[in-house]
């Protein structure tokens, strides 16, 4: 740049009376060039242990894909446009302030933004010419030895991942209690009249994994078909006919309207369903009309049992119960006078 600099003063008249200034212009120039920030973006793979660097294209040294700030531009959006520029790798927008790791490189500002899950086969390829000529992924602690600008982000780096998945750990915990399944009430019988099976944290917004999970569950229960319901769209509820949906977007189950769940099927009839809200996700409802005619019914408390629903009897308990009061009646006879 010095050399061409030069030139440009030699062979133009107007630089020319100038020429003997050359050396403070130049000075002055390159101390300007250092004070302008620098944005970019540290990509990483999967796994949090990888880091993309890319090669000048000279291949005298290594960094991470970064550039100086346009006048009146964004610093998140300087790092994505310089990483897209070096790597075609077009970074996910926007860029989080949460996830910058800043840092000074003598008076001169340079942020880089954390970028993870990166695919390590991802096909890069710069936009720019002759700039770039490497991009390759290295390991922390394995940086080329001509990096330069790299060694002051890694300890930055190493916390920034152990944070990150502390806090990937914690949206796991937090999603595994959401998917629980609770059983909404039992019958005297033991079959539960609802079971609200919570589907969202699990699947996400893949309607086609939903509705796999729902057949699976009706086939289960022996239910043949399964029709659309009106309710949230968190959930997929099992419930027999007259049981009131109280499934809602916030992680609650269904469950009986009040009291203790029913013993039995004479329910009341269903409420009105409310609104649904706006889902991409379609929800079902199986009602258990056919399962719970097959279930013979409990007579309720203080009536007589008939014997269609009378308890089955054990006959090894009921050859030990006649046992037992043979001997009884033996035993009182021979201590009879």
């Amino acid at each position: 740049m010095r050399a061409f600099a030069l030139k440009l003063f030699d062979y133009s008249e107007l630089l020319w009376p100038l020429r003997h200034m050359y050396d403070a212009f130049f000075q002055e120039f390159m101390t300007y060039k250092g004070q302008i920030p620098t944005y970019g973006c540290i990509m990483l793979n999967a796994s949090l242990d990888k880091m993309v660097l890319v090669c000048n294209w000279k291949g005298s040294s290594w960094g991470f894909p970064k550039g100086k700030l346009n006048e009146g531009e964004d610093g998140a959006a300087c790092a994505a446009r310089e990483t897209e520029e070096e790597t075609g790798f077009r970074c996910p927008a926007p860029l989080s302030e949460d996830d910058c790791l800043p840092d000074f490189n003598g008076g001169q500002r340079c942020n880089m933004y954390v970028v993870p899950g990166v695919p390590e086969d991802y096909p890069f390829q710069p936009l720019v010419r002759k700039e770039i000529s490497k991009i390759n992924f290295y390991p922390f602690d394995a940086p080329p030895k001509s990096a330069w600008n790299v060694s002051q982000f890694i300890p930055k780096l190493k916390r920034w991942v152990k944070e990150y998945r502390k806090k990937q750990r914690g949206q796991r915990t937090a999603a595994s209690r959401e998917a629980s399944v609770e059983v909404a009430g039992a019958m005297a019988t033991g079959v539960p009249t609802g079971v609200a099976i919570s589907v969202n944290s699990l699947f996400g917004s893949d309607a086609s994994a939903t509705d796999g999970l729902a057949a699976s569950v009706a086939s289960f229960f022996g239910v043949s078909s399964a029709k659309p319901a009106e309710v949230s769209p968190k959930s997929v509820l099992l419930r027999p006919p007259g049981l009131p949906v109280e499934a809602s977007v916030d992680g609650h189950h269904a469950r009986p309207p009040t009291g203790r769940p029913p013993r039995h099927p004479q329910l009341q009839p269903a409420q009105a369903q409310p609104a649904p809200a706006a889902s991409h996700r379609r929800p079902f409802v199986f009602d258990l009309d056919d399962i719970l005619a097959a279930i013979p019914v409990l007579p309720a408390a203080g009536s007589a049992a008939s014997p269609a629903t009378a308890p089955a009897v054990n006959p090894r308990r009921l050859a030990t119960k006649k046992k037992a009061a043979k001997n009884r009646q033996q035993g009182q006879a021979k201590a009879a006078p």
